[in-house]
């Protein structure tokens, strides 16, 4: 019998061929039908991802997913029965003669599947929060070099604001940042974790990210920063409040020898946890 961690390793096309056929035998069973028939092709499909256009290969893919996903069924014991009826392309008003096993537990499995779809477009939402987000960070570090070399000149001859440590980093980082959120809070406290317990520069207390800052400098070289960078995020992904980290390095004088290669090792998901580290400026 297939089980809610099961359905959650479904990748999407396989869970909603499934859940759009079981959905269309539950209603025939509302109505107590005992021959139930199921058109080999929906003329109205219900989840895009299952025909995104209606071309010729497409619509026979589609098709094959609705005969996998009743063979499926059928082999977890939900159906009885499937038989195809008519051209198995469906183009003359073909259809699939299914039989149902065990009522209530088919009726138990379609209340399974729509709850396991509810948690998809939740989970999917959040990504695109998440994502939205990360891209205002993003767009924050992008302008953060400009703005650094922007304040070295002054009017009036004023003493220029220059960039030294990763203190002057957070200063500059936190300005930037209340342009475009709300609640941050800096130097948030992490739980202790083996022994030892750390701050993290800024929490984004609405958005639920851990911003962490680095300036490279002498003898801090790609490895050295790798290393800090993942006992940080083993540090901070403890937080109640972390729902991503993300990790900004400001490598002004072009330290870094593999600048990209550390974005891409770094930025990842640990487990579930999304990561993403941006190196600035870019070369």
């Amino acid at each position: 019998m297939i089980t809610i961690s099961r359905l959650q390793g479904f990748e999407p096309e396989q869970f909603y061929s499934v859940l759009e056929v079981a959905l269309e035998i539950k209603v025939n069973l509302d109505f107590s039908a005992d021959e139930i028939q199921l058109p080999i092709e929906q003329k109205l499909v219900k989840y895009r991802i299952l025909l995104p256009s209606a071309t010729i290969s497409l619509m026979q893919r589609y098709r094959d997913l609705r005969l996998k996903a009743l063979r499926f069924l059928q082999k977890e014991g939900y159906l009885a029965d499937v038989q195809i009826f008519g051209s198995a392309w469906g183009d003359d008003g073909g259809f699939f003669g299914v039989k149902v096993g065990d009522r209530d537990a088919f009726i138990s499995l379609a209340d399974i599947l729509r709850n396991e779809k509810e948690r998809r477009e939740l989970a999917s939402s959040r990504a695109e929060v998440v994502s939205d987000e990360i891209s205002r960070l993003e767009a924050v570090c992008d302008a953060f070099h400009r703005s650094a070399v922007r304040l070295r000149t002054r009017h009036g001859n004023r003493k220029g604001l220059e960039i030294k440590d990763e203190y002057d980093v957070q200063d500059l980082l936190w300005a930037l940042l209340e342009t475009r959120f709300l609640d941050i809070r800096d130097e948030e406290p992490t739980p202790s974790h083996a022994g030892k317990s750390a701050k993290a520069d800024f929490l984004l207390w609405s958005e639920e990210i851990i911003v962490e800052t680095k300036m490279t400098r002498p003898g801090l070289n790609d490895g050295t920063l790798g290393d800090e960078l993942i006992q940080d995020i083993e540090r901070y992904r403890h937080h109640p409040r972390c729902k991503s980290i993300f990790c900004f390095v400001y490598d002004p004088e072009h330290r870094l020898k593999n600048p990209i290669g550390l974005e891409n090792g770094l930025s990842r998901n640990y487990d579930g946890l999304p990561v993403r580290v941006r190196v600035r400026p870019a070369r």
